[in-house]
């Protein structure tokens, strides 16, 4: 069952989403476009010859037969608002932000006899295609939730463990969301819409990560991947079923349906230096006779007219967007069998749940990192550009300082976490120029009381966090702490952070200190269980001000900018697009800062470069980063010639207006 924290944490996310303020309904083209098809007259002779005829002849034949054009240009279009990944979308789809109604994972000519049959008989069309014409006919009241695997898993999970009720899905999930939301909308028939974005952010959640992720074999024969490495698509077969195939083929075409993707490893010398992005596959005559039509319009290499032109004994046929050499090999012993498979020998293929030096592996090895130095420090600083991950990284060291357990967590999850301890455990302020000692120890406050003004003594901000729950240990995060006056602020609490200065601590090297305060009159010093987390932008000037006593007691790590972070996008296109941009803007402020800053301290953080879509990543770049290199120009951190100008005015250029 759903995390009632969770599901609000998201609900809040979305609680300024367009789709509450909109005055038409967000598919009103296709809700027009569909009244067409509907009305289109089709004769029967043309529409049993088009729904038999493959997919390459339909569309040969489109090119010379008027009234076929027509049908396929009235097809294309209907599907360039439903699917995220119909073709030539953004020409087809007029909406500025390209939205569709959902990631259907229904191929182009799928959709041709799915739509045609429709016009034979709307009970012949999969369940697929009847949630998404029930969307459009109704959407004040039908979930654009295309998917009836979804459905039952979703219904599952927020719901009912109990038998799910195929008729009653939306009328359930309406009620449900309308109950906790509580949104106004300005038109109704987007409710639906933004409550399928609520019920999808939370997708790791009711979907359950899927426990295949790919698969990995030995081949030591690295020929046959070179003359692939520069090519755009390609294929290759197998002669052998996969370990588990019985199992393992099904699982491998659910991530193709979901994800697009999945990748092949191949290993020598139980290393993998190669990997192959698989973007559909063909396990029987038959299967590779329903596919080759799409496989043909990509042209790959080594692609076979025949199943079995490939070889007599072929069992798998794969087809490639994407082969490369692993920059760092890996070790097989990372690779994580699936179901406790034993590891690939010979030409073996083999099924893997995960690859434990994975970036979140990387990641979770480097909070158990920090927060050893933290446990010894006592006062850690995390520096780095913005977009590094200094909040999320934040949230996870004061978590796992705390004692709670942050491996294997989700971003959601380490978030709502730390969320729940705010003023009992964590405690967060921001350093600005007007913040003195009164706002972070004690100072004297005016006060109403009895018609009059009183003066009292109030705690700040850090003596409150250690006179709430005084046993238990605490974090104090300051957030941009250099941009506040340090001796200010502290005072002569400056000295009592120190490790060996606190109080509580018994060790052989202790020398606790405390201080009478200048207002209370009362010892105060600075408990052993209270640490310091303090993060700053490494881009702002103002980090000179840092003085020696602060930089002696804080230990400074500096969060870089990952590019395979990037990896963990999805969409195979903005995938792509986000490395080649993220590699430009590195190439760019390598050659082009100056001398006093590193490249760790620049380099524009990988959070602006992940999105969901091609139109996210592309919005990102215009009004995110783009505005950034310009600061940096403008700041004088990189230089300000002719070439920076010119790739700043021409980094965005290919998006258009």
């Amino acid at each position: 069952m759903y995390n009632k924290d969770i599901l609000k944490s998201v609900i809040k996310r979305v609680a300024d989403n367009e789709l509450l303020t909109m005055q038409e309904f967000a598919f009103g083209n296709l809700v027009d476009l569909w009244e067409q098809w509907k009305n289109i007259e089709i004769e029967d002779g043309i529409r049993e010859e088009l729904i038999k005829m493959s997919y390459s002849d339909f569309l040969e034949k489109a090119k010379n037969d008027e009234k076929v054009k027509k049908i396929k240009d009235l097809i294309f279009k209907i599907v360039a608002y439903c699917d995220e990944n119909a073709n030539d979308k953004e020409h087809l789809n007029e909406y500025f932000d390209k939205r569709v109604v959902a990631k259907c994972g229904i191929r182009q000519n799928a959709w041709v006899i799915q739509l045609l049959k429709y016009k034979r008989n709307p009970e012949e069309v999969t369940d697929s295609i009847k949630n998404l014409i029930l969307y459009i006919e109704n959407p004040e009241q039908r979930f654009p939730i295309i998917s009836e695997e979804h459905r039952k898993r979703i219904y599952h999970f927020f719901i009912s463990e109990n038998d799910y009720p195929k008729d009653r899905f939306d009328e359930s999930m309406f009620r449900f969301l309308e109950d906790i939301c509580g949104f106004v909308f300005s038109n109704n028939q987007n409710r639906t819409k933004l409550y399928s974005k609520i019920i999808y952010e939370m997708k790791d959640e009711w979907k359950g990560k899927l426990p295949i992720q790919g698969v990995y074999a030995l081949d030591s024969n690295d020929d046959w991947k070179q003359d692939r490495i520069n090519v755009d698509y390609s294929c290759f077969y197998w002669d052998k079923n996969f370990v588990n195939h019985n199992e393992v083929y099904p699982k491998l075409e659910n991530i193709l349906e979901e994800d697009g993707n999945f990748w092949f490893y191949f290993l020598s010398g139980y290393k993998a230096h190669y990997r192959a992005r698989i973007i559909d596959m063909a396990t029987s005559a038959e299967s590779y006779e329903n596919k080759i039509y799409d496989w043909k319009e990509k042209s790959p290499l080594g692609l076979c007219e025949n199943y079995y032109d490939y070889a007599d004994n072929v069992k798998v046929v794969l087809l490639v967007d994407k082969f490369e050499k692993l920059a760092v090999p890996i070790d097989i012993d990372c690779f994580v069998p699936y179901h406790d498979a034993s590891q690939p020998v010979r030409n073996n293929v083999v099924a893997y749940s995960r690859i434990k030096n994975q970036t979140s592996i990387n990641m979770e090895n480097f909070i158990t990192e920090i927060t050893g130095i933290l446990k010894t420090k006592r006062n850690i600083i995390l520096q780095g550009a913005p977009g590094t991950g200094k909040t999320y990284h934040t949230a996870a060291i004061a978590l796992s300082i705390l004692g709670y357990e942050t491996s294997g967590k989700t971003h959601a999850e380490i978030m709502t976490e730390y969320d729940s301890l705010l003023k009992k455990q964590i405690f967060f302020t921001t350093f600005h120029q007007s913040m003195d000692y009164e706002d972070f120890i004690e100072g004297i406050k005016p006060k109403l009381k009895d018609g009059g003004i009183v003066y009292e003594i109030e705690p700040g901000i850090l003596k409150e966090a250690i006179l709430t729950n005084p046993d238990k240990p605490k974090v104090i995060i300051i957030d941009e702490i250099n941009r506040g006056n340090i001796s200010k602020i502290f005072g002569e609490l400056i000295t009592l952070i120190e490790a060996d200065k606190r109080t509580g601590n018994n060790t052989e090297n202790n020398h606790h200190l405390s201080v009478i305060l200048p207002y209370s009159k009362k010892e105060f010093g600075i408990p052993d269980n209270v640490y310091f987390i303090g993060t700053m932008n490494t881009t702002d000037r103002s980090t000179g001000t840092i003085d020696y006593a602060l930089r002696r007691r804080f230990a400074f790590i500096t969060l870089p900018s990952k590019e395979e972070v990037l990896d963990e996008i999805k969409d195979i296109p903005t995938r792509d697009l986000a490395k080649q941009k993220f590699q430009e803007v590195q190439e760019f402020i390598r050659n082009n800062k100056m001398a006093d800053y590193e490249i760790d301290d620049l380099m524009v953080g990988h959070s602006y470069f992940m999105a969901e879509s091609l139109h996210d990543l592309k919005i990102k770049l215009k009004y995110e980063v783009l505005p950034l290199l310009k600061e940096y120009m403008k700041d004088g951190i990189v230089r300000n010639n002719v070439e920076t100008k010119d790739f700043i005015n021409n980094f965005t250029e290919e998006f258009g207006q």
